[in-house]
């Protein structure tokens, strides 16, 4: 697997966790044969100690043609109804924005991926990094063929010790510089800003309800089953 990766670093701080930075990541999705008209979207990962906020950044892609010349308009890959992510690596909370039904909520407590960290290494631009696989157990509508939840793969430097990254890459030691799951998601990182401790500003959930994925996840059950009969 090779990558293309334009990173600018600024390390002129002591490197460890509990360090601030601004990420920018690369967010795609594999369709097989469709890959070319699925255009990737950009998200900034603001890390502040153990602590980090996720959201999307600029505006969405145009892809203007596919194939022989066909015009496809705005045809692009990006979250649908989620805005901010939000993830505290002491508490092990993972909040997430959702807009379902129209009733938008903060989800938290959202699961958490079991990661077992294997001997297989790479190099991604300048960093060593090791591969990791997890599975994201016990969620309706996420399970994988193999009956363990959707399963995840990672790739981390721990030159960058840290403990937050992308949606569900998180509590690995190091940062994860390129993640996929099984449906082809992926997440490839473009720039990594070392900043002052304490000078970065996270993203804010919104002033909403607060729900627990728990109960999130019987409300879906809930609708999925009365729309289904």
């Amino acid at each position: 697997m090779r990558f293309t990766v334009a990173f600018i670093i600024f390390l002129s701080f002591q490197v460890g966790y509990g360090q601030d930075y601004i990420i920018e990541y690369q967010k795609s999705k594999d369709l097989g044969s469709a890959k070319e008209i699925v255009l990737p979207f950009n998200y900034e990962l603001r890390v502040s100690g153990n602590k980090s906020s996720f959201k999307a950044t600029g505006e969405l892609p145009v892809n203007e043609k596919f194939g022989r010349g066909k015009v496809l308009g705005r045809l692009v890959f990006s979250d649908s109804g989620q805005e901010v992510v939000v993830y505290d690596a002491n508490s092990k909370n993972h909040m997430s924005y959702s807009s379902f039904l129209g009733n938008p909520a903060v989800i938290e407590n959202n699961p958490l991926v079991e990661w077992e960290i294997t001997n297989e290494r790479q190099m991604i631009g300048e960093y060593l990094c090791y591969k990791a696989v997890g599975n994201l157990k016990d969620v309706v509508g996420l399970k994988g063929d193999n009956g363990k939840g959707r399963s995840y793969e990672a790739w981390f430097t721990p030159s960058i010790p840290s403990k937050v990254g992308p949606p569900f890459y998180y509590n690995l030691p190091g940062l994860v510089l390129f993640g996929t799951d099984q449906n082809g998601v992926s997440y490839l990182v473009q720039k990594i800003k070392q900043e002052k401790p304490g000078s970065v500003v996270l993203e804010k959930m919104p002033d909403i309800r607060h729900v627990s994925h728990t109960d999130y996840v019987e409300q879906m059950v809930l609708f999925i089953k009365e729309h289904s009969r």
